[in-house]
């Protein structure tokens, strides 16, 4: 019954429900459908525009489309690109990756390989990207076994579909003890 009220929810207008083309939901969460090309850049909307707000003509018969909701009404979340950098691993990791913006929190794991140090996750946020306040990174496979250290060499945020990185430069980057940090790549695409 939920989804009738994430339609009600759109209907009401008070943000716009924007489906991601993609080719499963498990590419959508890893980070690898970003933007809606295959609509011509406008990203279809749930309610009762003409053809779902796409403005590509003929609209396909079949696309399979993500978006991520919130918990609660309006349900419209702000799709965050997480994109984190970490040194090669000897042992499997796990790290928290925590956004923040007053009381309202937002925690995703991601599990460390050794086989790669590249990881992208997708966070579905109340807030525009640039209302977060903090961005913590906590070391939590430690409590369940023993690992090593994790170095963090960059991480960087964006907000898709429109893909444009930013933090403002007041926001801070939390880690807990048990983390390293080579060198903050926080990017401001803002200012370039």
């Amino acid at each position: 019954m939920r989804a009738l009220y994430v339609y009600i929810s759109a209907l009401n207008g008070s943000c716009p429900l924007m489906g991601i083309p993609c080719d499963s939901y498990e590419e959508f969460l890893k980070g690898q459908c970003l933007n809606c090309d295959d609509f011509k850049g406008k990203c279809p909307t749930i309610g009762l525009s003409e053809n779902s707000g796409m403005v590509l003509s003929p609209v396909p018969k079949e696309q399979k489309l993500f978006l991520l909701t919130l918990s609660s009404s309006p349900f419209c979340a702000h799709h965050i690109l997480v994109e984190l950098e970490v040194s090669p691993l000897e042992k499997s990791a796990e790290l928290e990756v925590g956004l923040r913006t007053g009381r309202v929190a937002v925690q995703q794991r991601i599990r460390l390989r050794t086989n790669t140090s590249l990881y992208r996750t997708v966070l579905a946020y109340p807030e525009a990207l640039c209302q977060i306040g903090t961005i913590e990174l906590r070391n939590t496979g430690s409590r369940f076994y023993r690992q090593g250290q994790v170095q963090v060499k960059s991480v960087c945020l964006s907000e898709f579909p429109s893909l444009r990185p930013i933090i403002s430069n007041n926001n801070s980057l939390i880690f807990s003890s048990d983390l390293e940090f080579e060198k903050a790549k926080i990017h401001d695409k803002m200012r370039e």
